[in-house]
């Protein structure tokens, strides 16, 4: 939930701006989003030489611009919160999200996931 950068940051900056983000927030929503909570559900799930681990990386985006647009993907919980927003409301959200940034060059952010493996027994 926190190593997701991308992500991270957007919901950080609606939740800055409007309470009702939290409803949408993944990071937020989805209890797995944790190595140990991974590994209870694995286990939960009767497998057993259970394994997790954090993949970590980044990404880049060539402006802050470009970082914005790549939420306009009509898809998942931020088109679902974007959705909400009135023309008003966008434009203090995507000031929120891209004021600290980068305004000159591109911007990187840390991507991260979680991975797991285990054997199950039946």
């Amino acid at each position: 939930a926190d190593r997701y950068e991308f992500a991270r940051r957007f919901w950080d900056a609606a939740l800055r701006i409007d309470p009702r983000a939290a409803a949408y927030d993944p990071g937020r929503k989805a209890k797995i989003c944790s190595e140990e909570n991974l590994r209870k559900a694995w286990i939960a799930a009767g497998c057993t030489d259970v394994e997790t681990c954090v993949l970590e990386d980044s990404g880049e985006f060539p402006s802050r611009e470009a970082y914005w647009h790549a939420f306009d993907g009509r898809q998942g919980s931020t088109s679902e919160y974007l959705s909400l927003l009135t023309e008003e409301e966008r434009e203090r959200l995507k000031s929120s999200l891209l004021e600290p940034l980068n305004p000159h060059g591109p911007v990187t952010l840390k991507v991260g996931a979680l991975a797991g493996k285990g054997r199950r027994c039946k």
